[in-house]
């Protein structure tokens, strides 16, 4: 049985977190994603949303609707971009989970997780998936520990460079 991971937040705070609504928390966490990750914000897109390039490592923590772990490993990703609501992100196989602990490494600061449901995945012409995501809400991050086991989903060294065969 997995372990419960507490709607509470962790890291920065803007407020007290028991006041806070959960689209409040995860607007606060994403707003130190971003303030962290970039120099400014990118203009906004058609989806309405401000959005940023995130070409950063996220470790995907499987768990199930409500943010109770698996039990099952801990996936790195590259990302894709980062909004207020959700982010995108690159992968090399498919992922089987629509529900997961999306974690991201803020150095000294600690981490930053959220809850994240998989809404949409399609295979691009390089071979690799690009998934996207809805943030539901701000959560405590799994274990560091069980976080620095996670296995790294990128290309495999031999593929590196090949851009015309899928990988």
């Amino acid at each position: 049985m997995g372990a419960v991971v507490s709607p509470r937040t962790s890291g920065p705070r803007t407020g007290s977190p028991d006041l806070m609504s959960h689209d409040e928390r995860i607007r606060a966490k994403v707003d130190f994603l971003m303030q962290r990750m970039s120099r400014g914000w990118a203009g906004a897109d058609r989806r309405g949303d401000r959005r940023i390039p995130f070409p950063y490592p996220i470790h995907l923590t499987p768990c199930d609707r409500v943010g109770i772990l698996t039990g099952e490993p801990t996936n790195v990703v590259l990302g894709r971009h980062l909004a207020e609501r959700g982010l995108d992100f690159y992968h090399r196989r498919p992922l089987p989970h629509r529900h997961v602990i999306a974690s991201f490494a803020c150095g000294q600061s600690g981490w930053v997780s959220l809850l994240l449901e998989l809404r949409r995945t399609c295979f691009d012409q390089v071979g690799w998936y690009r998934t996207g995501g809805r943030f539901l809400r701000a959560v405590s991050a799994p274990d560091p520990q069980w976080l620095m086991g996670a296995r790294w989903e990128a290309v495999e060294p031999e593929a590196a460079g090949r851009y015309d065969q899928p990988i």
